[in-house]
């Protein structure tokens, strides 16, 4: 139906239309194709032209008996980025998938298996040349980790990564790899080589690595996401447990991660305490530091240490906390005037709310540790704890007395 509207005032030449009828079939709306055979192609509605709008079609793939894989590649790519895109999952439901959108030519794609569907979706508005995308069913293996599945790691040391890492992980998957030492060993150590999943508010994590220390989800553990590089986390016993989670990614937000890759490798030196522990190592002027999971509860057994250095001509660190929740009184946080002397401890803090002492902490000089240690049961939300260093400033409570002291003794010495 062609539809032509004037208003009640000015004319112009108008206009002229040609049509001519097509053999063209656009795929319906809403639609699924069933494919079966070896090859094929896919393209959107009116390839090489624009595709439609607020559009969306399945494709079911059902590769011969003995594929061992599907492999995707496409020869032309131009979608709205990211609100128009190509999904390609890893079966025939609504399950573990790659994301495809953008300007840019995807990499090629294996699923493995015999089965996988293609669905194109687009917004109301934008669109763009589409796609061309060719499968053919192959007899490569792709060596995939299955989702929601486990795996089963043995040995003095690994290497675990993402699924397609370097590439694009999928979404809407989860997989856990179980590791057992030999026995004789005291502890594993975890190290990210690189480190990048989607965290669009932090310090809430979408997409997440999940390190625990034994074989159980019950068991102390740490999350890790976004694409800072944490530091080494150290697990005491000869089992630990590696948990990998993606979203189902929305509209807003289909961004390309690559994942991770984390070495892991094994000591005979026992953690003290059976212990899972942390260090991390900051500089700078200021910074926010949170419990682990923060704003979810932290984990039980577990301890970090956050050692501060702060810019050369630092006279004092200041923390002010934003949130406090932790089991009282035995899951603390300990604030030091260096990094880390007993002796040199400020303050204890514990329980569900922010006390009043926490109004004014400050350590002398450049150096600072902030230590938090739980217990083996209960948990809590934890805090949030921001840091400033000064040039010139207040001194904390007990350097005022000891300043204060100083004063005495030079005011006696005059004197004398």
């Amino acid at each position: 139906m062609v539809f032509f509207y004037t208003d009640a005032s000015i004319v112009f030449s108008g206009f002229i239309i040609e049509w001519e009828a097509s053999p063209y079939t656009v795929p319906m709306d809403g639609g699924t194709t069933e494919l079966t055979g070896s090859l094929g192609t896919l393209t959107s509605p009116y390839y090489p032209f624009n595709y439609l709008d607020d559009y969306q079609y399945t494709w079911k793939i059902t590769a011969p008996s003995g594929t061992n894989s599907i492999q995707f590649s496409f020869s032309f790519f131009e979608t709205e980025n990211c609100e128009d895109y190509v999904r390609i999952y890893t079966s025939h439901s609504h399950a573990a998938y790659s994301n495809k959108c953008g300007v840019s030519l995807p990499a090629t794609t294996g699923i493995p298996g015999r089965y996988a569907m293609v669905f194109f979706n687009t917004d109301i508005n934008g669109a763009y040349h589409g796609f061309s995308l060719q499968w053919e069913a192959s007899t490569t293996i792709v060596n995939i980790p299955s989702n929601s599945g486990t795996t089963n790691l043995t040995g003095s040391s690994g290497t675990i990564t993402s699924p397609y890492y370097p590439s694009t992980y999928l979404d809407n998957y989860q997989h856990t790899w179980k590791i057992t030492a030999p026995s004789g060993i005291n502890s594993i150590t975890f190290m990210f080589v690189t480190l990048q999943t989607e965290q669009l508010n932090k310090p809430v994590c979408q997409d997440y690595v999940q390190i625990y220390t034994s074989h159980s989800t019950s068991s102390t553990n740490t999350v890790k996401c976004g694409s800072t590089l944490p530091s080494p986390y150290t697990v005491s016993g000869r089992y630990a447990m590696v948990y990998f989670y993606s979203n189902e990614a929305e509209t807003v937000s289909l961004k390309a991660y690559s994942g991770f890759s984390l070495q892991w490798t094994t000591s005979t030196t026992t953690v003290p305490s059976s212990i899972a522990f942390e260090t991390t190592d900051l500089t700078g002027t200021s910074g926010t530091i949170t419990s682990p999971n923060y704003p979810n509860n932290y984990a039980d057994n577990y301890e970090h240490r956050w050692k501060i250095t702060a810019n050369s001509g630092t006279i004092s660190i200041q923390f002010v906390f934003n949130a406090f929740n932790t089991e009282s009184c035995v899951d603390y946080v300990q604030i030091y005037n260096n990094h880390g002397s007993p002796s040199s401890s400020i303050t204890k803090i514990c329980g569900p709310s922010i006390p009043d002492v926490t109004s004014d902490i400050t350590t002398t000089g450049r150096y600072a540790t902030v230590y938090f240690k739980t217990d083996s049961s209960v948990t809590r939300t934890g805090f949030s704890v921001t840091w400033t260093a000064s040039g010139s400033g207040r001194l904390g409570l007990r350097s005022n007395w000891h300043h204060l002291n100083l004063v005495w003794v030079l005011l006696l010495l005059c004197i004398i």
